[in-house]
């Protein structure tokens, strides 16, 4: 019933997470899981519902009042993932032992990278979403030095933080 809403540019009533909603769907961005673009009844900025949380979907009568001017694409690069905050300059260095594998990997849409003489790659591209790209940024280990934002390393400091006070507990770990 989503894509049959956008379709015909009508408005959807649905439960998200047990509340009554009614949107103006716009779009749906294809991420790890789905997510529906629009704006509430009322609002004129858009927001994402996760279709896995949206229930009991009933097409409204009313049209939707889409913005000609709003682009789905721009609206979704502004960010790393899901998350629409303001974009910053990220600047990360990936090291040499994986730049084979950093080349055919998609960071951001963005993106740009700089080969530089010790091997390692630069990536730079402008993004909000600083919480999801910590998240990933975990899965590339020491391998990853974030150079810009400051913000994105104090998070990155933050998070690794909280991941030792929960898991390392009990631990006793070497010193390098």
């Amino acid at each position: 019933m989503v894509r049959e809403a956008i379709k015909a540019s009508v408005m959807m009533r649905f439960l998200y997470r047990g509340a009554q909603r009614h949107v103006d769907p716009w779009g749906l961005l294809l991420e790890r899981v789905p997510y529906l673009v629009g704006p509430a009844v009322g609002q004129s900025d858009p927001f994402l519902c996760r279709l896995d949380r949206i229930d009991e979907v009933t097409l409204a009568d009313t049209g939707s009042g889409r913005q000609p001017s709003f682009n789905l694409r721009a609206y979704a690069v502004r960010s790393f993932s899901i998350y629409q905050e303001e974009p910053q300059e990220m600047t990360l260095r990936l090291m040499a032992h994986t730049a084979e594998e950093v080349r055919g990997f998609l960071f951001h849409p963005n993106q740009i990278f700089d080969e530089e003489p010790d091997g390692s790659l630069t990536v730079r591209f402008r993004a909000g979403g600083l919480r999801e790209l910590t998240h990933h940024l975990f899965t590339w280990g020491d391998s990853v030095e974030i150079l810009t934002p400051l913000s994105l390393r104090e998070l990155m400091c933050a998070e690794l933080h909280q991941a030792m006070e929960q898991h390392g507990k009990s631990l006793t770990l070497p010193v390098p």
